[in-house]
């Protein structure tokens, strides 16, 4: 058995869902209890990927939520926000030099599964998506919803917030559709032009440091990379023969994840137990490599402090790490949670 801090006696729950390195390169795991009549959920925090990786019993803070984790985002290197499977949405931070997890906030302002959140460039706004077919936008300073849209006729599945732009966004829906989002105009909503896919988009991602590049997956485990800019000409903007496409997947993707070090370089994760990077070639989306888990993959992050280095959590209780170095070489080490 996995050695467990003093402090705590906590079994890690089995369904690993969330997984994000902040600016210091701590880690956030977002676990939940998905069987039996009781659903529940914890927040672990490790000072460092090796300290995650090594032993994932191991961690440095938690904290015990009472609904399974669904999404979760760091607004700073001490605070996060996270959505939570009966609408709920909460602010935990870290006090006594990352030692102590506090809830400062929570709220359920959504009538059901809170599966999206993300933070603004500035850090000063929020937004959340839900099955409940809303959107809402939320001020970090107040914890108060702000806003909230209607414009989706079905389950939201994923938003994102512009790399660069407080007030864009995109979000994706269940309903088929894609939406670009403006809050400085008084009808911010537009629909994008996901094409070449046909099917219901699952997961969205902006291109790091980009004005216009997306990333879209979908229900049958195609990926699209295309421009936001649809009034303009496709081969101007990208300088190929129109948006990139390949279907690295055969069951339903979950998540894309950029890497910040190198932005041509785009994880996917699917409910096919597959993780794979791919990279953006003038012409094509080259896959350069695949892992997978022993069930459906759910979080994943590159680490800030390792160039081209990812971590996966998923359903299988367990963490790997990718070196993407060498991809031609490329090897991984996975850690179990304790039995």
């Amino acid at each position: 058995m996995a050695a467990v801090m003093s402090q705590e006696t906590t079994k890690i729950e089995r369904h690993f869902d969330v997984l994000r390195h902040n600016s210091d390169g701590g880690v956030l795991l977002g676990c939940s209890n998905l069987t039996g009549p009781i659903w529940g959920g914890s927040l672990y925090y490790y000072k460092s990927s090796e300290n995650c990786f090594s032993n994932v019993a191991c961690f440095d803070a938690t904290i015990r939520l009472r609904d399974g984790i669904c999404d979760g985002v760091w607004i700073n290197e001490h605070t996060c926000l996270v959505g939570t499977d009966s609408g709920g949405l909460n602010i935990c931070t870290l006090r006594d030099d990352f030692s102590v997890f506090e809830l400062s906030y929570s709220h359920q302002e959504h009538d059901d599964r809170l599966v999206s959140v993300d933070v603004d460039c500035s850090k000063s706004k929020a937004i959340s998506g839900s099955y409940d077919r809303c959107i809402k936008i939320w001020d970090l300073e107040s914890h108060q919803c702000v806003q909230t849209y209607k414009a989706h006729t079905d389950h939201v599945f994923n938003v994102a917030f512009h790399p660069k732009q407080s007030d864009i966004f995109l979000s994706c829906s269940n309903d088929g559709r894609i939406l670009t989002w403006d809050l400085r105009k008084p009808k911010p909503a537009n629909c994008l032009d996901k094409s070449p896919l046909t099917t219901i988009p699952t997961s969205i991602a902006w291109q790091p440091e980009s004005d216009h590049t997306v990333a879209i997956g979908d229900e049958v485990g195609s990926v699209v990379v295309t421009d936001t800019r649809i009034s303009s000409s496709v081969d101007e903007i990208l300088g190929q023969t129109g948006p990139l496409m390949s279907t690295p997947h055969n069951r339903q993707l979950h998540k894309l994840v950029f890497s910040p070090q190198t932005p041509t370089m785009l994880a996917s994760l699917g409910d096919d137990c597959k993780v794979i990077v791919s990279s953006i070639e003038p012409n094509e989306l080259k896959k350069v490599y695949e892992s997978c888990h022993g069930d459906m993959v759910r979080g994943a992050s590159w680490c800030p402090n390792t160039a081209d280095s990812l971590y996966t959590c998923g359903w299988d209780s367990t963490v790997k790490c990718h070196n993407l170095n060498e991809v031609t070489n490329s090897t991984h080490m996975e850690v179990h949670a304790a039995e």
